[in-house]
């Protein structure tokens, strides 16, 4: 997870994907999303390396990097798409989300992760079912336009901004709903997982990855416009008839993603109440499954339970 880190800023200095190809650095709203992914990747390494929590840790590994898997495949679909696939900044993203996934496993391997309750408690089944709206929404508005606008060009050509991913081609659009089905899954998967710490950090996980986007959108309509919709370039562009802003569905994203947080705090909250971690017996053989039990890393290794 730590490499990942490396590798996520090795990525922003060569060019990315895109047309044309423009490093990450260049452009504040990509620096703005990588700095967001790298501080998820560094919290996830250090709850590791420091033992802090070594289940939290490769939780929040592996909730960030299933959605980020998402959001880079589309990247490089829409690299595939303007035929600058080769550009090593997107296949540098991708190897390093590669080795931090790697990395979750490794830990998880070391540690009991808990599993799914055979039998709902009353605090499950409160927090799943607060969970559900919450999942639905979170999805729904990661899938809607952000922004708004359009693009105006000095020869009179005209384009409209639309965000929606179901207005994109097939490969963006498959690559965006990997990423939307992922934060849902692990939003539910969080809410009945057996050590309620564990899919706390998870949450979190999700959390830094959908931030990373919403971050990204809030700086776009705040830079120049070159930089927002035309790659860093002013040439060709009419500026003062080109326009961009948010749209309400930016907002309630927000408004799901403050909420996942909170069903993170609930979760470690119930982590905590319950002494074990999870409110439901110790899984036979493995130890007990609370938040402080298992921690030494590496202890042999086993894959999650």
């Amino acid at each position: 997870m730590a490499a990942c880190l490396v590798f996520h800023i090795w990525a922003m200095f060569p060019a990315y994907p895109g047309l044309p190809p423009t490093p990450v650095e260049s452009l504040p709203h990509d620096v703005a999303m990588f700095v967001c992914l790298e501080i998820g990747w560094g919290l996830a390494a250090i709850l590791v390396l420091g033992r802090t929590s070594v289940g939290g840790g490769a939780a929040l590994g592996m909730g960030l990097g299933s959605v980020e898997l998402g959001l880079l495949l589309t990247d490089l679909v829409n690299g595939y798409e303007v035929h600058n696939l080769s550009e090593p900044g997107g296949w540098l993203a991708l190897s390093g989300l590669g080795l931090g996934l790697a990395g979750a496993l490794f830990a998880a391997s070391s540690v009991v992760m808990g599993l799914p309750p055979r039998g709902a408690s009353p605090a499950y089944a409160a927090r799943a079912l607060a969970t559900l709206p919450i999942a639905v929404l979170a999805v729904i508005t990661f899938w809607l336009s952000w922004q708004t606008g359009r693009v105006v060009y000095t020869d009179g050509l005209a384009a409209p901004i639309n965000g929606d991913v179901f207005y994109q081609s097939v490969g963006p659009l498959t690559a965006s709903l990997i990423a939307g089905l992922a934060i849902g899954m692990v939003a539910i998967a969080a809410a009945w997982w057996a050590r309620p710490g564990v899919g706390a950090w998870a949450l979190v996980g999700v959390a830094f990855a959908m931030s990373s986007q919403l971050l990204a959108a809030y700086v776009q309509v705040h830079e120049p416009l070159s930089d927002a919709v035309n790659f860093g370039v002013s040439k060709g562009l009419d500026l003062a008839r080109s326009s961009l802003s948010l749209t309400a569905d930016w907002g309630a994203n927000v408004v799901a993603v403050v909420a996942l947080l909170a069903l993170a705090v609930w979760a470690r909250l119930d982590s905590r109440r319950t002494g074990d971690g999870s409110g439901m017996p110790q899984v036979s053989g493995l130890g007990p499954t609370g938040d402080t039990a298992s921690e030494e890393w590496p202890a042999g290794h086993r894959w999650p339970h």
